[in-house]
């Protein structure tokens, strides 16, 4: 493939973020931007990141807890896990519709592609992050 194809094919997958990632969004977020993006990104909108990629599956790792709302991993594991999931419904995007995520036994957790908020019930693509929670299993929350 060429460039053009590719970069046509990065801007239709940008576009239908933009068009059905407000669908995917609770009302709350629809027209919001990424307050939780680096400083030079917060300006990214909400809408051309999310979209309903529908429940991850869990196809490696040793992490065995489960979402408090859904049949799909947890976002966040118990200490010493880690998985590595995959997006079925998104077969048409699967090489960008992953996720893998590991929590130390220090209580760091680390996650990188797809990020599934088992709250509200959307994908976020692409996604990096790091967070020490140091309560234990118990405070996971994303406050």
């Amino acid at each position: 493939m060429n460039s053009l194809v590719i970069g046509g094919i990065v801007i239709l997958f940008l576009l239908r973020g933009e068009i059905n990632g407000i669908k995917a969004l609770p009302k709350g977020l629809q027209y919001k931007t990424h307050w939780d993006y680096p400083l030079g990104l917060k300006w990214i909108p909400r809408c051309w990141t999310s979209f309903n990629w529908g429940l991850p599956k869990q196809v490696l790792g040793n992490q065995t807890r489960k979402s408090n709302f859904y049949d799909c991993p947890s976002p966040i594991g118990e200490r010493g896990t880690w998985q590595f999931s995959i997006y079925p419904r998104a077969w048409y995007v699967l090489p960008l519709a992953w996720s893998f995520s590991m929590r130390t036994t220090g209580g760091w957790n680390f996650r990188l592609g797809a990020r599934f908020d088992d709250v509200d019930n959307y994908c976020t693509w692409p996604n990096a992050a790091r967070r020490w929670y140091p309560e234990g299993d118990s405070d996971t929350s994303t406050d």
